[in-house]
């Protein structure tokens, strides 16, 4: 196995890279590749009289903490971060530890490295300390905005990293909003609390509890805290600052008078072990996972001690397949995906064959209304037709016995006349004979 270091990436000096490397070669079974400036580096290791097998890679170029990420990527090519994570890319390195610029080391790891499939954005997976030993928090910072398809993968990821690396069994998933109910929190909440419901049902090894609120995260509500970059990078920070203030409380408080001092003796060795848990020296870096290679993020002031335990963290992540895993997983997703699309295909071709069938089915009726319309008019008009015809046939009937009366009434008159004119022509005979 081979690890590769940006010994020039970080705040001070390079000294403190080389005495984590130097320690951490001492307790994992690894090369360490050194990727900086050489005659540094050698003078370094002639300097602690070291025989450890240890391979220096020379580099001409650094990116600083002020340098922008994505032209310091593309135009430092001989930078020792770009030339570790184009190693990392072709396999000549299993892992590759940076201090130095964070927003650098993300674009990088994206452009040199690229993503697994599947995965839309890369997350960093921090280790936070709990009541009940270690957490994950991820996103940590890496992405401020997201749609619910990313939290859904950052859960996926950090639940992996959680159980192959940490070795919690069964790590519980939750999701972190501002109440435990379901319809709690904003819309990209809701729909990731829906989205990790769906991938539990389909997992048998992701445990989702639900959601959880920040004052839980302490006393261990969760063993993976899943939320945008944004959030846990705030909850990172403030955490880290509550954490300073109450050392510098506890020390005023046991540096106040001789009898505190006298309990902070009696008090030492628990106050210790407190303050190792608290400590981010103990869990070194934080990887950034989603991408085809593993990459750890190093604290930018990390120390030797902090150097030392990202490198042994590194080792024990290539050793538990984190990368295979989250693979794996990644294409149960899409597997699910797929069913439920092409399912819902299947649903839109039925609904539009049903829809087809009700149009055939209401145009042939429009067409039976209309030939039944159309043979009810022509019945109609047949109708109206012997109507008319009867009706004219009867008003000639009428017509012709008009005539007939009229005919039989003019006969009489004529008969009328007759006998008028017979009676008038027998008077006047009569009249005559009686004259003479």
């Amino acid at each position: 196995m081979k690890i590769a270091i940006d010994i020039m990436g970080g705040d001070g000096d390079l000294k403190r890279r080389i005495d984590g490397a130097i320690e951490a070669s001492e307790k994992i079974d690894a090369q360490l590749v050194l990727i900086g400036d050489k005659d540094q580096i050698q003078q370094e290791l002639m300097l602690k009289n070291t025989n450890h097998d240890m391979q220096i890679i020379h580099s001409t170029e650094s990116i600083d903490g002020d340098d922008s990420p994505v032209k310091a990527i593309k135009r430092k090519k001989n930078s020792s971060m770009v030339m570790g994570l184009v190693g990392l890319r072709h396999h000549e390195y299993d892992a590759f530890i940076s201090a130095g610029n964070t927003g650098a080391l993300l674009v990088g790891s994206l452009l040199k490295v690229g993503r697994i499939k599947g995965i839309d954005r890369p997350g960093i997976c921090t280790v936070y300390p709990t009541t009940n030993g270690m957490a994950v928090l991820v996103d940590a910072g890496a992405n401020a905005d997201c749609k619910p398809r990313n939290l859904l993968e950052f859960a996926i990821m950090g639940n992996i990293y959680a159980h192959n690396v940490l070795g919690i069994d069964e790590p519980r998933v939750g999701l972190l909003n501002i109440g435990h109910e379901e319809g709690k929190g904003n819309t990209l909440v809701k729909e990731v609390y829906d989205l990790l419901l769906e991938y539990a049902h389909i997992s048998d090894n992701f445990n989702f509890i639900g959601n959880i609120e920040a004052r839980e995260i302490p006393n261990a509500a969760a063993d993976v805290i899943v939320c945008d970059g944004f959030t846990g990078n705030v909850v990172l920070k403030l955490t880290e600052g509550m954490a300073k203030m109450f050392s510098t409380e506890l020390r005023s408080v046991f540096t106040k008078s001789f009898k505190t001092k006298l309990g902070a003796i009696a008090v030492k060795d628990g106050l210790d072990d407190m303050k190792n848990k608290m400590d981010y020296r103990e869990y070194g870096g934080a990887p950034l996972l989603g991408v085809k290679g593993l990459v750890v993020k190093a604290h930018g002031s990390s120390d030797a001690k902090a150097f030392m335990n990202a490198i042994i963290y590194a080792y024990k992540a290539v050793n538990s397949n984190v990368l295979a895993d989250i693979t794996q997983s990644m294409e149960m997703v899409k597997n699910n995906e797929d069913k439920n699309l092409n399912s819902a295909e299947n649903m839109s071709v039925q609904s539009e064959k049903h829809t087809k069938e009700k149009i055939e089915n209401h145009e042939n009726v429009d067409e039976c209304i209309e030939n039944t319309k159309a043979t009810e008019d022509a019945e109609n008009t047949e109708d109206i037709e012997i109507n008319l015809e009867e009706h004219t046939n009867t008003k000639m009937v009428d017509t012709a016995t008009i005539q007939e009366i009229q005919e039989n009434a003019d006969e009489k008159m004529e008969d009328v006349e007759n006998k008028e004119k017979n009676i008038d022509e027998t008077e006047q005979s009569t009249e005559n004979e009686e004259k003479e």
